[in-house]
């Protein structure tokens, strides 16, 4: 199987790609201003994809934020092991990088393991980690080395829009950013 290289000129940005992005920046932060006016504090809106095989029993009662206690009582009494997998860029006919809905084949190029996480059993929701999480942190895909960067225009999207939000819900609470760089800067 052979790898395609990447170069500058595999994304094509539409014309009005920016002009797109900046529209969903406005409603975003529109939609978080008027959360924001309701609540008396600025929130951060959630959106996330994931996909993930996961080997377990996690038993989720039903009342309020019966998740996020059942999530919380696995952690503090389980170790937990992810193994973050990619596909590889083979075909550029169909494994297109600008249009984010078509799945990549596997048969075209198999998911490898890049990556495994090793979680402690911990408290993963104690009230100074939750604030951190919460107010103080930032999630972004950009959160890698250059050349790991996310690519095609959703994710381009994405890097803006999740920038702008941090950028909004920062400046809102009167909260200065700030990320982890060492597992000891997480509170406990």
């Amino acid at each position: 199987m052979t790898y395609l290289r990447y170069s500058p000129t595999i994304e094509q940005p539409d014309a009005d790609e920016q002009a797109t992005i900046d529209g969903i920046i406005k409603g975003m932060t529109a939609q978080t201003e008027t959360v924001e006016q309701r609540k008396h504090h600025a929130v951060r809106a959630s959106h996330a994809k994931s996909s993930a095989c996961v080997v377990g029993e996690l038993v989720v009662p039903e009342y309020e934020d019966s998740f996020r206690h059942a999530a919380a009582a696995y952690f503090a009494a389980h170790d937990a092991t992810y193994e973050l997998k990619a596909q590889l860029w083979t075909d550029e006919d169909r494994q297109p990088i600008e249009d984010a809905p078509v799945d990549w084949p596997v048969e075209v190029s198999p998911y490898r393991t890049i990556a495994t996480i090793r979680l402690p059993r911990q408290a993963a929701y104690g009230p100074e980690r939750v604030r951190y999480f919460d107010e103080v942190m930032t999630f972004t895909p950009a959160h890698s080395l250059a050349a790991h960067r996310p690519l095609g225009s959703v994710m381009r999207a994405r890097l803006q829009v999740y920038q702008a939000l941090s950028d909004f819900h920062h400046r809102e609470n009167g909260i200065a950013l700030a990320n982890a760089e060492r597992i000891a800067d997480i509170p406990t």
